[in-house]
């Protein structure tokens, strides 16, 4: 996300935001501080706490605004009326 190379302000509030999913999991498993990077971040970050991200969602969901990952439309056109389903 090239916005996050532009803007260091909304780097650091991303990071923030991670920094307190983070600290929250580590509270509940202390144990956690020891695991690898991978296994760290493995642990950490799920579905349900990466929904805490607030602002990280608003990046993403401004960028997939920004380029659509369907942009491009169908170039298949009917003839005549059909019926669907």
């Amino acid at each position: 996300m090239s916005h996050f190379a532009k803007s260091e302000a909304d780097t650091a509030r991303v990071r923030n935001e991670f920094k307190t999913v983070i600290k929250s999991q580590i509270e509940k498993e202390p144990e956690l501080k020891e695991a690898s990077q991978a296994d760290f971040l493995r642990k950490t970050i799920n579905f349900d706490n990466v929904q805490d991200l607030e602002f990280m969602g608003y990046c993403m969901n401004e960028a997939l605004r920004y380029q659509t990952p369907g942009a491009e439309g169908s170039s298949m056109y009917f003839k005549q009326d059909i019926k669907l389903g």
